[in-house]
């Protein structure tokens, strides 16, 4: 009972995040789309002009695009801005230090790697599902790689798996040319400890996508982790045209171990009032 209180008067007292009060307004203009932006005030100095007014769409490169990291799976990206916020602890809370957590969030425009059957969100789910799988576990995705990697692990014990061997092993297994008869029975002796190995190392795929509508504009919207237990990076995507998505990202920086309760059920409320303030309005035709 006691306990059950003191995390109520934890959750009630925990401050910080979006400062709704004080908003910046900024346009960008991309292809036949005008992004309108109504961002909460940071707590990170702006930049002024260095996040751009225009964004060609018709030669993405000119852009000087950016190539994401793996929890994006590589997609080419122009950032339009950036913000960053923290939730506090209450201030009789013992330990202040350091706030629960940080939280990073980017808009940015994304060039897709294959275009979409239809430019809405049923489509843009399919193609996300898509994605993370051919990145992640297909053959030659990122998952297969490191179950490749185990193998060439214990296939090379009786070198006490020199790095030079694992190296030389997992190379065969690439093109092709390792002993097939030996392979067989590294599967034979190690296969449990090659999945064991694996699964402590995979990187997990998103699992729900859902669909959220404001202001007129459906956002699909999921979380990522690479251990797929707790959200690590939350997303809201909304196609532009078949080619391009506008991705708004929150990035979780915790500060303080097992303090989600406080803090993240306040921080996704947040995303979502954030996410009120973002329009795209079509102003020609896409070609």
């Amino acid at each position: 009972m006691l306990g059950a209180l003191k995390n109520h008067l934890i959750r009630r007292g925990t401050h910080g995040g979006p400062d709704f009060e004080h908003c910046e307004h900024f346009q960008t203009r991309a292809g036949p789309y005008l992004i309108d932006v109504l961002q909460p005030s940071s707590i990170m100095e702006g930049t002024p002009g260095k996040y751009p007014a225009r964004v060609d769409l018709t030669h993405f490169d000119n852009n000087a695009p950016e190539t994401a990291r793996e929890w994006r799976t590589g997609h080419r990206f122009v950032d339009l801005e950036v913000a960053l916020w923290r939730y506090r602890q209450p201030r009789w809370y013992p330990y202040q230090l350091e706030p629960f957590a940080f939280v990073t969030a980017s808009w940015k425009i994304e060039e897709l790697k294959a275009p979409l059957a239809a430019p809405d969100s049923r489509a843009l789910i399919d193609y996300l599902r898509w994605d993370y799988f051919r990145y992640v576990d297909d053959v030659g995705g990122h998952n297969w790689h490191r179950r490749q990697k185990a193998i060439a692990f214990f296939a090379t014990r009786e070198h006490l798996s020199a790095q030079d061997k694992v190296d030389a092993y997992y190379q065969s297994l690439l093109d092709g040319t390792v002993d097939s008869d030996h392979l067989a029975l590294v599967m034979e002796d190690y296969g449990d400890d090659i999945e064991i190995k694996t699964n402590a190392q995979k990187m997990h795929v998103p699992k729900d996508y859902d669909v959220v509508r404001h202001n007129g504009l459906d956002w699909v919207r999921f979380w990522w982790s690479h251990h797929g237990v707790i959200p690590q990076y939350i997303y809201y995507c909304t196609p532009l045209g078949t080619q391009y998505q506008l991705v708004i990202q929150f990035s979780l920086n915790r500060m303080l171990p097992d303090c989600d309760q406080y803090w993240l059920d306040r921080a996704k409320s947040d995303f979502e009032k954030v996410i009120t303030g973002t329009r795209v309005k079509t102003l020609a035709l896409p070609r």
